[in-house]
């Protein structure tokens, strides 16, 4: 159980200001739960105007009294440290983004894909990657990964606009049509 302890004029003003000023939400209703206790609320009257458990509350004035403000403040969390270096994920964009899957030795490969930036890893560096961990490296250099879609270079444009005059009457005529009646 907490000592309740007295707290000045200046102290609840400056709380309250804090309070006022925070954006992040759940940082504001920490120091609101903070400012409720220095004028004289219980845990009980707190977590109720806070739609709060009053363990909850308890954990946020316990932090206040053990660490200060600074303690409410929430910790960055650093995450699992990469497995490339930042050498070698720079050295992975240069070839991405400077050669073709072709130049690296992937005979029959023109376009980066995940699995050939896998493959291109694991040779080089050694680092098994998972197909969605190598798309997490893509959106972390900024590039973008999209499906290859296909145009013929040498297609004859007006068998193009035939072909497409074909199918348009293909899908009105047919049963998938937008004209098709039952029978």
């Amino acid at each position: 159980m907490l000592k309740r302890k007295t707290f000045s004029n200046k102290e609840i003003s400056e709380m309250k200001q804090l309070m006022q000023q925070e954006k992040k939400i759940p940082l504001q209703r920490k120091y609101h739960a903070v400012y409720l206790h220095m004028i004289g609320k219980t845990n009980k009257e707190i977590a109720k105007i806070l739609s709060r458990s009053e363990n909850t509350i308890g954990i946020y004035l316990h932090t206040f009294y053990d660490h200060g403000i600074q303690g409410l403040v929430p910790i960055k969390q650093e995450g699992r440290p990469r497995w490339l270096t930042p050498e070698q994920e720079e050295r992975l964009y240069h070839v991405l983004v400077e050669r073709t899957p072709h130049d690296e030795g992937f005979k029959h490969a023109y376009n980066w894909t995940a699995k050939l930036a896998i493959e291109w890893v694991k040779e080089n560096f050694g680092i098994v990657y998972a197909n969605n961990g190598m798309l997490d490296i893509f959106h972390r250099m900024g590039l973008s990964h999209t499906r290859p879609t296909y145009t013929l270079k040498k297609a004859d444009p007006e068998k193009q606009k035939a072909f497409k005059e074909q199918l348009s009457w293909y899908k009105k005529s047919s049963r998938y049509g937008r004209y098709h009646s039952s029978i």
